[in-house]
């Protein structure tokens, strides 16, 4: 199980896409879904559908990896607010860590000490690409 975290445009889509493409090469089969506002975006075996969601649903997640019979899930929750997407996480390593899928979240935040901090559920490798403080930020807006 692994979170891969980090500032807005720092490559961490680029990452799942990479980690996704790798995994592809190697003949084992990888769910990749990238939530964009209501949009999800699903690719398996280089097949993609879109789905139109109002409401993320983690039961709705969970079905998708179910019927991909996919090795490893991808979730890039990188345009989901904070909290929301850490929710999401959360339940779905929860339900996934009793299965063989191999999980990776990806995921947006700045504070490293609190997206680190903040999971209970282990084990969980979470890397941090690159993480600013409050401090940081409201200096990076006031230069703005």
């Amino acid at each position: 199980l692994v979170s891969l975290v980090g500032c807005l445009g720092v490559g961490k889509t680029w990452c799942g896409h990479l980690v996704a493409y790798t995994l592809k090469q190697q003949k084992i089969p990888v769910l990749h879904l990238t939530v964009t506002n209501k949009l999800v975006v699903t690719i398996v075996d280089h097949w993609r559908r879109d789905y139109i969601m109002d409401k993320l649903d983690v039961r709705v997640f969970i079905g998708l990896v179910e019927a991909s019979f996919c090795e490893v899930c991808i979730l890039d929750l990188g345009e989901v607010s904070t909290n929301v997407a850490w929710d999401i996480c959360a339940s779905m390593r929860a339900t996934l860590q009793w299965t063989n899928v191999k999980f990776m979240c990806v995921g947006s935040g700045h504070a490293q000490e609190v997206i680190t901090g903040k999971l209970p559920i282990s084990p969980v490798a979470t890397f941090v690409m690159w993480s600013w403080t409050e401090e940081e930020l409201e200096m990076l807006r006031q230069q703005l």
